[in-house]
């Protein structure tokens, strides 16, 4: 495996994005995740199945390698969806 694996953070990205949306059930969340530019695919993944929506965004700022990025998910609600439209990637 490489890159960054959210599952191994201490505690894991998941646990807390689902500790989170049990205690807040009921309500719409946004969740932010800060990833390095080399991120476990696999891990990235897991996270997607535990959302409604997510989005990767890596910045360019620095040389190959050592840019940072977040990963932004949703629970209980989808980015752009109005009515009944589909949200559309950016």
């Amino acid at each position: 495996m490489k890159g960054l694996d959210l599952g191994r953070t201490k505690p894991p990205v998941i646990e807390v994005i689902d500790q989170v949306a049990h205690r807040f059930a009921k309500h719409k969340m946004l969740f932010a995740t800060q990833v390095h530019e080399n991120v476990s695919a696999t891990s990235l993944d897991q996270i997607r199945t535990h959302l409604d929506w997510t989005a990767l965004r890596i910045y360019d700022i620095n040389e190959r390698g050592r840019n940072h990025g977040v990963v932004l998910g949703t629970k209980g609600w989808t980015p752009g969806k109005r009515r009944g439209k589909p949200a559309t990637p950016s």
